[in-house]
């Protein structure tokens, strides 16, 4: 890094179970990828690596490979960081529905419980 703030992205408990889910190994590596260009840029980063979901306020798509990948986390800002509340293993495959539970939580305590920040394999 080059004296930017890097930005702090932790995992909600379901986040990791849903990423668990998703067993190509591409499709893995450029979930971390997205999230590695988060950490990075944070606010920056714009389309076509993120997606605002229309009529959900404050929860966005990474779109690894620039929209090319299956895999899609859903974030929502979180402090002074970001939470990822789930990540499809496809296009929005019902994840938004179930992340919305998990979204307004996460903005008061930080996640579903404790965030998890541990590196996920």
């Amino acid at each position: 890094m080059t004296g930017r703030q890097q930005w702090n992205v932790d995992f909600d408990e379901g986040a990791v179970r849903d990423f668990e889910a998703v067993k190509s190994k591409e499709e893995r590596k450029a979930v971390f990828n997205a999230i590695d260009k988060l950490r990075q840029l944070g606010p920056r980063l714009v389309p076509p690596h993120v997606k605002l979901l229309a009529g959900e306020a404050d929860l966005f798509e990474l779109r690894p490979r620039q929209g090319n990948s299956k895999a899609r986390p859903l974030v929502v800002r979180a402090g002074r960081g970001y939470l990822v509340v789930a990540v499809a293993p496809g296009p929005r495959e019902g994840h938004v529905a179930r992340s919305r539970g998990r979204a307004p939580q996460a903005e008061r305590s930080g996640g579903s419980g404790q965030p998890i920040t541990h590196q996920l394999s």
